[in-house]
This record gives structure tokens, C-alpha cells and sequence, in this order.
């Protein structure tokens, strides 16, 4: 029997919290960007400003886009001003419903990592979602939690 450790942590310590790789993961403020749009006939290729979070942050697993029947062939992408794929490609929302942020592949990253810089461009990043597949109409909402 092995006791194993996430890759951010560097020592167990009796101490909470524990001893980890990159001092922002340690006693870091959780943080939410939550908000809603009304979409009326949103064209191909317009994007939504959903918020900004601070390059260094981690983006939480429990991130979630709920959206409305927005229409037929209606997709989503979620990524930054740089990759619209970045962290949610091609998502169908003609049926209510809501999709993951974060992939379990991006769990635990820093939002620069995330959304595929080749380093720490250390400036608040700004997250898109972009319409594909037709006009979209209907409410789109969010809530993404990260730590600072």
C-alpha cells in the first residue's frame, strides 16, 4: 500500500493546510464569476464575455455553463480571445441543459496552462463563450469558481 499525493503537493505536514509545490494553491480565495445573458438571434461567431480570472488562478472542476434550448445546430466554444476551443469545443446546447468547464485532464492547472499558453503571460485572462452552427436565442448562464 502507497500513499499518493496530488502533483501540487511537496510534503504532508500534520499542519493544514499542506505543504504545496506553488504557494497559490495554499490558502487561496475562492472566487466566482456568475452572470446571465439573454440571447436574441446571436449570430455565428459572436461571443459572450463570461468574466475574467487572473492567469495564475485554477479554474474549479465545479465550473458549469447552463444554457436554454438556444436552437438548432446551436454550439458553444469556451477558450479566450486567443483559442475560442480552449477549454470547451464545439458543445450542443439545442436541448437545455448544462456542460463541465473543466475537464478532468485540467483539473488542478493554472488558467494559463488551461487555455494552452506556452507561459505565464502574468495579466487577467478574458474568457469568451462563441457561438457556432446558427443564430442562437435564449438564456445563457455561468458560474465559474476559481481561487486566487
Amino acid at each position: 500500500m502507497a500513499d499518493l499525493y496530488g502533483d501540487n503537493v511537496t510534503s504532508k505536514t500534520k499542519a493544514v493546510p499542506q505543504g504545496f509545490a506553488d504557494a497559490t494553491n495554499a490558502r487561496g480565495r475562492n472566487l466566482s464569476l456568475i452572470d446571465q445573458k439573454t440571447l436574441a438571434a446571436a449570430a455565428i461567431a459572436d461571443r459572450i464575455f463570461l468574466g475574467s480570472v487572473p492567469s495564475v488562478s485554477v479554474i474549479k472542476k465545479d465550473s458549469k455553463i447552463y444554457n436554454a434550448a438556444l436552437g438548432a445546430g446551436v454550439t458553444l466554444s469556451i477558450g479566450d480571445k486567443n483559442d475560442d476551443n480552449a477549454l470547451v469545443a464545439g458543445q450542443a446546447v439545442a436541448v437545455a441543459g448544462s456542460f463541465d468547464l473543466v475537464t478532468t485532464a485540467n483539473v488542478g492547472k493554472k488558467a494559463w496552462e488551461m487555455l494552452n499558453y506556452a507561459e505565464d503571460p502574468g495579466d487577467n485572462l478574458e474568457l469568451f463563450a462563441t457561438i457556432a452552427g446558427g443564430a442562437a436565442t435564449g438564456v445563457l448562464a455561468w458560474e465559474i469558481d476559481f481561487t486566487q
